[in-house]
C-alpha cells in the first residue's frame, strides 16, 4: 500500500520511526510529542491513525487511545490490506472478530454460508 499524500509534510518524517513504537509501560519520547504539537498534517494523520493504525503513537494518540475513540464513535478499524489477506472467507470473518472489527460484508457472507453448510453435514 503507497503511503497517503500527507505523510510528505509530517513533522516526524525525518525522524527514527522506531521512536513512535515503544514498550509497554514506557513514556512517549518529548520529541515526538513535539512533533506531534507542531505537525502541519495533524489532523490528517489522527483521522489516519484512528482508522487504520493499532500501535506505535500517531497524531498525539497511543494504540490504546485510539481503540478508545473508535469505540467512542462506534466505529472499527479499517484493514487497507484486508483484500490481501482473503476477505470473502470464513478465516478472515474470524479475523475481524479478532481485530475487534465489524465483519465485511462479504465475509459475513461467507461465513453465513460455511454455518449453513455445517448445520447441513451434521444433520
Amino acid at each position: 500500500m503507497k503511503p497517503p499524500a500527507w505523510q510528505a509534510d509530517a513533522a516526524c518524517r525525518q525522524m527514527d520511526t522506531r521512536l513512535f513504537y515503544i514498550g509497554q509501560g514506557e513514556s512517549i519520547p518529548p520529541e515526538c510529542v513535539e512533533a506531534c504539537r507542531r505537525c502541519p498534517v495533524f489532523d490528517d494523520c489522527r483521522a489516519w491513525a484512528i482508522k487504520y493504525e493499532l500501535h506505535g503513537f500517531w497524531a498525539g494518540t497511543s494504540g490504546r487511545d485510539r481503540a478508545r475513540i473508535r469505540k467512542t464513535m462506534g466505529i472499527a478499524r479499517h484493514n487497507p490490506t484486508s483484500l490481501q489477506y482473503g476477505c470473502g472467507t470464513e478465516v478472515a470473518y474470524r479475523r475481524h472478530l479478532r481485530n475487534g472489527e465489524r465483519p465485511c460484508e462479504r465475509c459475513r457472507r461467507a461465513n453465513a454460508i460455511a454455518t449453513a453448510e455445517r448445520v447441513r453435514a451434521s444433520a
